[in-house]
């Protein structure tokens, strides 16, 4: 097996999405404290909430159980996003596996993430290109999403195309 080495990079089409509504989190309770939620009869139907990201680090694991490390900074933003070895199946056919190491994230607002990007590194001494694509959200203190990776390269005389496929994560702010 071959083991991949990504750095982040990120790329022009990294989101940065700032939706007024997506700050919120949304509770059905009338009569809290909050923005409302009119419907077009000028109804209340719901009261908009800030959310609240706990700074620390939190930590968990993908549907594969590869580690996810993540850094909340005091600020609310997400400081790094970090996995153990990630597997990636090729075209043709091989497995490469390799950590996931982002930071600096941009993000939506305090309790979402969003970024995509470009990824440079090698594979051996092959040198590789690709992608990342991760998303995620907070909820009290626990934080969850998905990512995905690919990556291609040239080896043993094949140039290989690889992907992780999406792949969900949770993860728990730790004591």
């Amino acid at each position: 097996m071959v083991r991949a080495r990504q750095e982040h990079r990120r790329g022009p089409q990294a989101e940065h999405r700032d939706a007024r509504d997506a700050r919120y989190a949304l509770l059905g309770a009338k009569g809290s404290s909050g923005s409302p939620i009119v419907d077009d009869a000028g109804n209340v139907v719901g009261i908009l909430h800030r959310a609240t990201v706990t700074p620390g680090q939190y930590k968990g694991a993908t549907q594969t159980n590869d580690d996810v490390f993540i850094e909340v900074l005091p600020s609310a933003t997400i400081g790094s996003f970090h996995t153990n070895d990630i597997e990636e199946l090729c075209s043709p056919p091989l497995r490469v596996y390799g950590p996931l190491d982002l930071t600096n994230l941009p993000h939506i607002c305090r309790w979402v993430v969003s970024s995509d990007g470009e990824l440079t590194g090698t594979v051996g001494a092959a040198p590789a290109t690709g992608t990342f694509s991760l998303a995620g959200h907070f909820d009290g203190l626990i934080a969850a999403g998905t990512l995905a990776i690919t990556l291609e390269f040239d080896f043993g005389g094949s140039h290989h195309t690889c992907s992780s496929g999406a792949k969900t994560w949770t993860a728990a702010l730790q004591p």
